[in-house]
This record gives structure tokens, sequence and C-alpha cells, in this order.
């Protein structure tokens, strides 16, 4: 399976049956600037290839956090300033549209987020699109989930206008204060608020965190649950519990896995990178199992508990129990409490095609199994 056109063979499925590799911090990778002190490429870089890399080896969903620096808005991976600069949301943009334009059958979704100040990432994007005579963004218009590939590039496409790229913008944060510095007011939320810039015929489109009760009509809505854990056991427990979470869904959004470890200190001798590759093994103690490892090599585990196989004495707890409001324990493998549906979106650091076609064969014929429990609204 070629990995650089592989969505040709889901031209007529819809996002929310399809399960796309992820790259977490994308814009980030090996050789990118490191800022501030301690800052390391062992523990501030998350990827080893560019963005057109990535996109090579079958990666489809890219989340890029942008920051507004003195030569440019650049991708980032920082914490209080300590970490690393990336390349400018122009090459990224650019790199995707060449990408669009040499492989006109696959989407590509791109998340801006955690910019906190206005970056005008909006108009950068714009400007950034054009490659092979054709501005290469996504002219589509609706929920973005409940589409196809097919549609996606075709929907409002003119010999000018109109490609697989798909730029959402977080438009709906919740924004607690306001404060200035120098002449800029700055929002007190990790994510800019990009409500009034994003346009669907323009080819900016709205991303939502999905929430129960709200009908999305415009853009992509995305669910999970990510808590930041270095222990893998509770990595794996916070996918399946986003997957618990999802089946109470209505079908018109897309399930996303965050496949990474959060590294609290920053002077770990293990790295990011390292911590991925980990050899991944289960030990058991009197009362259960756990896995312990790198995410990259723990993914065929991981995969194989979305589609509801479990190892003996394996015990993820998806709710606490309470037994003053009659509350028991939920297992990830606790069938008749929960119906199934695999991942759409599963996103790790360090990218790669060997990890990437794990996640693309689970595509394949027998493996999506859907029980939808309410609407597409």
């Amino acid at each position: 399976m070629a990995l650089n056109d592989w969505m040709s063979s889901y031209q007529d499925t819809k996002l929310v049956d399809l399960i796309i590799p992820g790259a977490h911090d994308a814009g980030t990778y090996l050789g990118t600037e490191l800022r501030g002190p301690g800052a390391t490429s062992r523990n501030s870089h998350t990827q080893n290839m560019s963005i057109g890399g990535q996109l090579a080896c079958g990666t489809r969903f890219f989340d890029l956090r942008l920051m507004l620096t003195d030569s440019g808005v650049k991708a980032h991976h920082t914490t209080a300033g300590i970490g690393a600069y990336g390349d400018t949301v122009n090459r990224s943009i650019l790199e995707a549209a060449a990408f669009c334009h040499a492989n006109p059958s696959e989407v590509v979704i791109v998340r801006v987020t955690h910019t906190k100040v206005d970056t005008d990432a909006d108009e950068i994007i714009k400007k950034s699109s054009f490659y092979g005579g054709r501005n290469q963004l996504s002219l589509c218009t609706g929920n973005i989930a409940l589409m196809t590939p097919r549609e996606i590039i075709q929907s409002g496409r003119t010999t000018k206008a109109g490609g697989g790229l798909v730029c959402v913008l977080d438009s709906d944060s919740k924004i607690s204060k306001q404060f200035i510095t120098g002449k800029q007011k700055v929002k007190n939320s990790s994510n800019f608020d990009h409500h009034g810039k994003v346009d669907q015929a323009q080819g900016i489109h709205p991303f939502h965190k999905f929430k129960a009760g709200v009908t999305l009509t415009t853009g992509l809505a995305t669910c999970g649950c990510y808590k930041g854990s270095h222990k893998l056991s509770e990595v794996i427990g916070n996918a399946l519990k986003g997957g618990y979470d999802h089946t109470s869904h209505p079908k018109n959004h897309l399930w996303q896995i965050y496949w990474q470890k959060t590294y609290v200190n920053p002077f770990s001798k293990t790295g990011i990178q390292d911590g991925t590759k980990k050899n991944a093994k289960p030990s058991s103690s009197s009362s259960k199992v756990e896995w312990h490892g790198g995410t990259q090599s723990s993914t065929n585990h991981l995969l194989h508990l979305t589609q509801g196989h479990l190892m003996g004495g394996e015990d993820y707890t998806l709710q606490k129990e309470n037994k003053k409001k009659g509350q028991a324990k939920v297992l990830a493998s606790t069938w008749d409490l929960r119906n199934l549906r695999v991942p759409n979106i599963i996103s790790y650091d360090f990218v790669n095609g060997e990890t990437n076609k794990k996640i693309i064969d689970m595509n394949k014929p027998g493996v999506q199994f859907f029980i939808d429990g309410g609407d597409n609204t």
C-alpha cells in the first residue's frame, strides 16, 4: 500500500468512518530552533520530519501550534517560553498545498491551535496555499466529518480554487479574562478565538470541541480524553475513556486518541523520541495487569483494545466506583455496556510509516463495526 495516496481507496467513505494517522505538535521536528535556558532537542522536538515528510508517510491530521515571533509566525512546542520553534506557518502550509497538488485524492487536515494572540493565521494560510496554479484549500461547506474525501476535495472546486487542504481554526474558546501587554489585548486562554475570521467559502473552517446538545453544522469537531501522563497504562486508560464517552455521542464528529506521553520533568533522561520506542510489556500483580513502555511499541495493543480485545486480567477503569450513586466499574471490554466504534484520529509523536500503516490498515473491511446510537445532527 502506497502511503502517499492511501485515501484513494476510501474516496466515498465519510470521515466519521475513517481511521486517520495524526501528528502531535507537528511543526517542531528535529533540527528546528531551540528556545530558552535548558531547552534540549531530546525534550523539545516532537517529530523527525517536516510536514512534507510526515504527509509522504501517511499522516493526514496535523496539530499545528503557532506563536508570533520576531522572525514570523512559527510552529512551537514550548512551556513558559522554553522548548522548540519550528517552521513558519507559510512553509508548513505551502508544503501541504504542494502535497495536495501532487496527490489529488488526499485530504489533509491542519488544526491551528495554542495561539494565545491573533497571528493572522487565516490570512497567512490563504496566501500560502496556492500551488500548481490553484488555491489548494477545500471550499466545502457544512459539517466536514459527515463528508467523504471526494466531497471535501470537489466541493466548490473551480479551475483556480478548491482542493484537499482543510485548515480548521479554534473559534469557540472559553475566555475568562483579557489583559494588556504593550498595546495588544491578550486573551487569557490557551487558544485564540478566531470567531469572525473563519469563512468556509474561503477555505478557513471552524474547529470545535464536541459538546453534548450542540448541533454541529459547520467546520470540524472532535472529542477525546487527554490528561497529561507519562505512565503508559494511564495513557491507554484515557484513550479508552474517550472511546467509552464517544459511544454515547451522535455520529457527527471525530473521536481523537491522544497517543502520546507528557513529560513533566524537563530534564528527563529518556526524551520524547526514546520514550515512544521503549519496549512495551505487561506486568501483573495480584489484582490486575498493566502495560508499560513506549507508545509506538505498544500501538498493536492499543488497536486491539479499540476493537474490543483485552488481555486476561487487564483492567482499565473508565468510571470510578461510587456505591452511593449505584455506579460500578466500567471496563474496556464490557461489551454489554458499550457499543464499539473505532477511533477516527490517532495522534502521536515522531510519526513514521510503520506505525501509520498499522493505523491505516484499521480501515480494511471487517475492522469497522459501528452501532450508531444517535442521529447525525
